[in-house]
């Protein structure tokens, strides 16, 4: 009886370790700021790979002035609520902190969500 539990805890020990967890999946990073310039109480999130965040839920007043994904982040904006239709703007490190001023692509105040993803994965 003792060898027969023995070999019962051998096998749920080696079957254990074989179903053990993944490692954990890198995820995208992401500096945000209500005003241009990297102005206003701006906040860094960390988002699951391809996670999507309304423009309300990274910052309150939903309106993002600047954005910087980190240099193993690409970030992509939409027009609509839950990463909904097309992509319209595109983010890489360092970002763009005017809005879209500059690359005459304006965002600020029609960006409604942004989904991130991390390069690496």
């Amino acid at each position: 009886m003792q060898a027969k539990f023995l070999s019962t805890i051998v096998l749920v020990a080696a079957s254990l370790s074989v179903s053990a967890a993944p490692a954990d999946t890198p995820k995208a990073e992401v500096y945000v700021c209500p005003e241009a310039n990297w102005g206003g109480a701006c906040q860094d999130f960390f988002l699951e790979n391809g996670g999507c965040m309304s423009v309300e839920e990274l910052l309150p007043g939903g309106i993002i002035g600047s954005i910087g994904p980190n240099a193993e982040t690409v970030c992509f904006g939409h027009g609509e609520k839950a990463c909904a239709g097309n992509t319209t703007w595109t983010w890489n490190f360092p970002g763009d902190a005017d809005a879209g001023i500059a690359s005459g692509t304006l965002w600020n105040g029609t960006l409604k969500s942004v989904d991130c993803f991390n390069k690496n994965t």
